[in-house]
């Protein structure tokens, strides 16, 4: 069958396009929501706004994670939901990269600066909620 064929020599390109696909969603739906709620200016109409991206975001996410846990049909797929799509890319994008048998520096690179990014981010919120108890 043809998902038989994409597990076998596409798995990881099936996976990240899809992966990437549900990231683009996310990214647009929040771009959309949080410009939509400060052009309102953050009231009832804002509020109304930003709850349609969401409602919108939430739907689509909803439509993938019923093709993800379709799967192939007949049982085999990535799992239940998108999570496990990410979670099945991550994997294999650590395989494939890390292994020294297909070393690949960029792409190493690219998921060390990914995790920086991360790291920092979540340090700056950290932080963030610490200065703003701390002034209050």
């Amino acid at each position: 069958s043809v998902w038989h064929l994409i597990q076998r020599d596409f798995d990881m390109s099936w996976a990240g396009t899809n992966a990437h696909f549900v990231l683009g969603m996310l990214a647009f739906s929040y771009i959309i929501g949080v410009r939509s709620y400060f052009l309102a200016g953050r009231g009832i109409v804002g509020e109304c706004v930003a709850a349609l991206s969401a409602s919108a975001l939430m739907f689509m996410v909803g439509i993938v994670n019923r093709g993800v846990a379709a799967g192939s049909g007949d049982g085999r797929g990535y799992g239940l939901n998108v999570m496990s799509l990410f979670k099945h890319y991550m994997e294999l994008l650590v395989q494939k990269n890390l292994s020294f048998k297909h070393f690949r520096p960029l792409e190493v690179g690219s998921m060390l600066l990914a995790a920086i990014a991360l790291v920092q981010g979540a340090r700056a919120i950290w932080n963030k909620d610490e200065n703003d108890s701390a002034s209050s």
